[in-house]
């Protein structure tokens, strides 16, 4: 989802985010580049698969969204071209909204994971860490130069988390100190220190940012459960401890 730099940044910082279509599209002319901050220990949460209109629409019927597909074809011609995203503001809030309604802080978990890392070249998804929400950040509209028709919303929202160097609340994999090991070490098998997101859930660790089931939690806590009881064998920490609040989360 982020950087380790960038999601355990313990100040807040600020960057500017343009419109995809900013540079290219007519329509989109009167978006302006606008700040976008992400407070200490935050990452930016972005569902792409509620906003594709192909993955959105089974999401709309069953959950009774509401949804305007007309809104989407008018902005597609205002546009003059097709895309496979939600376009308005108003469809992508409804969209935004619900995903976002499901985070309770204190009682939602997020899991942080990559598709690649330097330690194995294996296709499954590899969880960094785990800590609780602790703050859903608010949506935040583009700027404009001036008020037109088509209007749009910033994607992503800041989401902060309870993960600390300390791991008194959250803890992330210690991979950079079973890299080094490895370096030390380059006949060693590194799938036995890596936690892999388990392959039913693969899904649920797509797409940038998606809900897990609880079932999947629990699955991905004993594998990152499973992978720090190999790594207290190389690597000094407190992996016991973690390991037994994993459990517990």
């Amino acid at each position: 989802m982020s950087e380790r730099g960038a999601f355990m940044a313990p100040y807040s910082f600020s960057r500017m985010l343009s419109h995809p279509y900013g540079k290219t599209s007519q329509a989109h002319s009167h978006f302006l580049p606008t700040p976008f901050r992400y407070p200490p220990y935050s990452a930016p949460c972005i569902p792409f698969n509620w906003m594709l209109k192909e993955g959105c629409a089974d999401k709309v019927k069953a959950l009774e969204l509401g949804f305007v597909p007309e809104l989407e074809e008018q902005a597609h011609q205002a546009m003059g071209f097709e895309t496979n995203w939600v376009q308005t503001k108003r469809n992508q809030l409804v969209m935004l909204d619900t995903f976002f309604s499901a985070f309770q802080p204190r009682k939602s978990l997020c899991f942080f994971y990559a598709k690649r890392t330097p330690l194995v070249d294996d296709p499954r998804r590899v969880l960094i860490g785990v800590g609780w929400v602790t703050h859903v950040g608010d949506p935040v509209e583009y700027l404009y130069s001036e008020k037109k028709q088509h209007d749009s919303v910033i994607w992503e929202r800041a989401i902060q988390h309870s993960m600390r160097p300390d791991f008194a609340d959250g803890f992330l994999l210690p991979y950079h100190e079973v890299l080094a090991y490895l370096g030390e070490h380059p006949d060693a098998d590194p799938t036995p220190y890596v936690a892999f997101v388990p392959d039913e859930h693969f899904w649920a660790f797509s797409f940038a940012s998606e809900h897990v089931t609880n079932d999947g939690a629990v699955a991905s806590l004993l594998s990152c459960a499973k992978a720090l009881g190999n790594i207290e064998r190389i690597v000094p920490g407190p992996w016991q401890k973690v390991r037994a609040g994993s459990m517990r989360g």
